[in-house]
């Protein structure tokens, strides 16, 4: 039985794979050529990457290139065993014509009774088949990386964006000529498949692979434009590698994703980030604020509304290990009436009712914010309650008053408020909700205070960068020891517009007030400001004492003689919307409005 293969067709494909195997090698010297001038200039995180992938695809062009040649040795070898199949064939069919001649003398002569014909049966040649060959090859390239580390978060490159742009044209043309090596490889292929069915081939895995290093280098070409185009729109020699990062990754959802959640970014460069992210068609924000809600609910430099977004899915995952928690208490455990405050406050979470800028109960991390960052909004308002404010303060609605009247409708339109806990407060008992007197003493130490700040300082940059709030009047109002926590903030390098104390604490050594902040000192005789006068309080350092502030002294419980009850109950009063402190919120009022 004849095979199937046809040499010439053989001959084809083998010289296709020979002309590619040439073509992957002779562009090898005008590539390197064009590498090597693109990084004459270009210095910095993104020259190493990108002598990194030009390393890369020398070598795995070269790999290629011997694998082809390899490809091309086995079909030749293919034709050679077709061709012995044939010549077994040839020379297995003219004996068996001269075996049944031989046969048909011998019955011949047996009829007729004559001796039969002189010699011996001649040997049977080889009647095994030829084996027929197998044509196997694969090839599979790298994936190359082509942004920095980090997202070049700190780190920056200089470059010739015309070099750059000489390396794309070169590189285009080279590319071009691999494509076309490739198309001839495919057509020889599929014809040798046709009319060389007696061998099998099976190379598609190489030559999917061929397509995918044709399609890295056009990634590289890609990417060498958008960095020269990131130099050319700057008209800057050296530049920030961040902003080469987003000129790079800017229509790659995924990889902008990876950045995002990556914890190193900036504020600046996290919102830089989510901002190109909710422009992309299709982008669902929903869906990743839900898939990552424990990491984007906390994250500064997050919108404000995509936070609170982030933190119902937070509440609503954190609500069912509450329940669970609560279901397996003892009848009468102490803890019920906690857990059951919580449920009750993160039910409101989930149905909206309550706006949550970070939840992060395990850390005794909360803020609520209240209002509606818009186009509206006027001011923000960073709300601080002070000593013993626990997690349990928000879940009863114990230091929300202040920031619900100023975001109500009695208040101020146009404002948004934060209620502000990051962390642990002095006397905070953060497993019970109750005071911890032997943690008081943190009221007064400087440097717990100075720590709060830094934190308090971060919260303030990453809100205001939030669009809808990065321009508006930014006000610090805090109670107790939370104008401590606000004016430390300064010293980290916070600014507001104007500082509200509400029978404030006390200042660091080193702050000093700002040029262009307002201070207003707003208190009652209370259990504080007998405290201040004694010197037991921020070594003498207080707004009733400090220039700085304008201070307004209110008359409180019990007049000019108030009793210790009527001292800490005037400490407490002043941080409410109750009628007997009516006054102090009309001032305050007025204070904000200006």
């Amino acid at each position: 039985m004849a095979i199937q293969f046809d040499d010439g067709v053989a001959d084809a494909l083998a010289q296709a794979l020979e002309a590619a195997d040439d073509t992957l090698r002779g562009i090898g010297y005008i590539r390197s050529n064009a590498v090597t001038a693109a990084v004459t200039d270009f210095k910095g995180g993104y020259s190493r990457l990108f002598v990194t992938a030009a390393q890369t695809e020398s070598q795995e062009r070269g790999r290629l290139a011997r694998l082809l040649d390899e490809v091309r040795g086995q079909v030749q070898d293919a034709k050679a065993a077709a061709r012995k199949e044939r010549d077994r064939q040839t020379a297995h069919d003219a004996w068996k014509q001269r075996d049944d001649a031989r046969r048909q003398e011998e019955y011949a002569a047996s009829v007729q009774g004559l001796p039969a014909p002189a010699g011996y049966p001649e040997p049977e040649p080889d009647s095994i088949p030829v084996a027929s060959p197998h044509i196997t090859a694969s090839f599979s390239p790298s994936a190359r990386t082509r942004h920095v580390a980090n997202g070049g978060a700190k780190g920056t490159s200089s470059a010739d964006p015309e070099r750059l742009r000489h390396f794309v044209t070169t590189s285009q043309g080279l590319t071009r000529r691999m494509e076309s090596a490739l198309t001839a490889v495919h057509s020889a292929t599929a014809s040798f498949q046709g009319s060389c069915s007696w061998t099998s081939i099976a190379i598609a895995p190489m030559l999917d692979g061929f397509s995918r290093l044709i399609d890295e280098n056009r990634r590289d070409e890609t990417w060498m434009t958008a960095v020269a185009d990131a130099f050319d729109s700057l008209r800057a020699f050296r530049i920030n590698d961040f902003l080469i990062t987003l000129a790079v990754v800017a229509d790659n959802p995924e990889a902008l994703q990876q950045l995002l959640l990556g914890g190193t970014l900036s504020v600046k460069q996290v919102a830089s980030i989510w901002q190109l992210l909710t422009a992309t068609p299709g982008f669902d924000a929903d869906k990743i604020l839900k898939k990552y809600a424990h990491v984007l609910g906390a994250l500064d430099g997050m919108p404000a509304l995509a936070r609170v977004t982030a933190n119902k899915y937070n509440a609503e995952r954190i609500m069912k290990t509450i329940e669970a928690e609560l279901a397996a208490l003892k009848p009468g455990d102490k803890n019920a009436s906690h857990l059951q405050k919580q449920i009750e406050y993160l039910t409101k979470v989930v149905n909206g009712e309550v706006q949550l800028y970070l939840y992060d109960p395990a850390a005794s991390r909360i803020v609520e914010m209240l209002g509606t960052p818009g186009p509206d909004t006027i001011r923000a308002i960073t709300y601080v309650p002070g000593t013993y404010t626990s997690l349990h303060s928000f879940h009863n609605g114990g230091v929300q008053h202040i920031a619900k009247y100023l975001t109500g409708k009695k208040g101020l339109p146009g404002s948004v408020a934060f209620v502000y806990k990051d962390g642990i407060f002095p006397g905070e008992n953060e497993k019970t909700g109750n005071a911890n007197m032997l943690r008081i003493t943190e009221a007064n130490d400087l440097e717990f205070g100075r720590s709060a700040g830094e934190q308090l300082e971060r919260f303030q940059a990453g809100m205001r960068a939030d669009p809808y709030l990065s321009g508006v009047k930014q006000m610090g109002v805090g109670h107790s020891w939370g104008l401590a926590n606000l004016t430390s903030s300064e010293v980290a390098g916070a600014r507001y517009d104007k500082v509200i104390s509400l029978a404030g604490a006390w200042m660091l050594p080193d702050w000093e007030p700002a040029a262009t902040t307002a201070y207003l000192d707003v208190s009652y005789e209370d259990v504080l400001t007998r405290a201040q006068r004694e010197g037991y309080v921020g070594e003498g350092r207080y707004p009733r004492r400090d220039p700085a502030f304008t201070s307004l002294v209110y008359p409180g419980y019990g007049g000019d003689t108030p009793d210790l009850n009527e001292l800490v109950a005037n400490h407490n009063l002043i941080a409410t919307t109750d009628d007997d402190n009516q006054d102090v919120i009309d001032t305050l009022k007025k204070a904000l409005e200006r």
